[in-house]
């Protein structure tokens, strides 16, 4: 048996997820109209990382999130009370070469948690997750219809048989 001890890199998300909140499509838009919400960016399920001595996720205003990615955004959570999201780009192209020239670097996922503490980790590793799982469910398991984000990206429903 190793003497050292196993981490879970991904462990340490710092958000209050806001559970008993989120499910409110009308406290969501006025969480992301805060002007201290701020945004995660993902392309191919890499985060985006500032450059620098010390790696760390870059965060962008929710307003220049939203102006990047107008419909692909999920609510994560609350962090020392302000509303934090993640936005997914959808694009063969790295957004860095146009509208986030000089932000940072994309990293894949396995890197970026190497190099980034664990907080940082453990929101880009839920963000990619959740983006990852929506992704995968975009079709009601019951009937087959497309189905709808809710709960500010945490749920899936179809609209025509209320799964």
């Amino acid at each position: 048996m190793s003497s050292f001890p196993i981490l879970n890199t991904f462990a340490g998300n710092p958000l209050d997820r806001a559970g008993d909140l989120r499910n409110d499509p009308d406290w969501l838009a006025e969480q992301a109209a805060r002007d201290d919400a701020l945004a995660m960016v993902l392309w191919e399920g890499r985060p985006l990382l500032e450059a620098g001595e010390e790696p760390r996720l870059a965060w962008l205003a929710m307003a220049h999130a939203r102006a990047v990615v107008p419909d692909r955004e999920l609510f994560l959570g609350l962090w020392k009370g302000a509303p934090v999201f993640a936005v997914e780009v959808e694009s063969s192209i790295d957004p860095t070469t146009g509208p986030l020239n000089g932000v940072g670097v994309f990293h894949e996922m396995r890197e970026a948690a190497a190099l980034l503490g664990s907080a940082d980790a453990a929101m880009a590793g839920g963000a990619k997750s959740l983006f990852d799982w929506r992704r995968r469910h975009g079709f009601c398991a019951a009937c087959g219809t497309e189905t709808e984000t809710a709960s500010g990206g945490w749920k899936r429903v179809c609209a025509a048989c209320g799964t």
